[in-house]
């Protein structure tokens, strides 16, 4: 079952680039604009969806030692 969970961002365009250029450089995958995407990097794979300034993201996959927070507090990150 996927975890979703959603959160606010300042300036979406500039949070979007940030994220790809980070997860590109990492050699993870990322495919995506400012209305949907998806990820995969780490073990982690998911979905986005950006409505204003609300980011969705649902992580379809992850390790099995990875708990769910700590997959949440990290892609929050990217985005910051």
């Amino acid at each position: 079952m996927p975890h979703k969970f959603s959160f606010q961002v300042t300036n979406v365009d500039q949070s979007l680039a940030k994220v790809k250029s980070e997860m590109l450089k990492a050699g993870h995958k990322f495919n995506g604009d400012s209305s949907k995407g998806e990820f995969a990097g780490g073990g982690v794979e998911g979905e986005y969806s950006i409505d204003g300034n609300t980011v969705t993201v649902s992580v379809t996959k992850k390790p099995f030692v990875a708990p769910k927070s700590l997959i949440e507090k990290k892609i929050k990150e990217y985005f910051a």
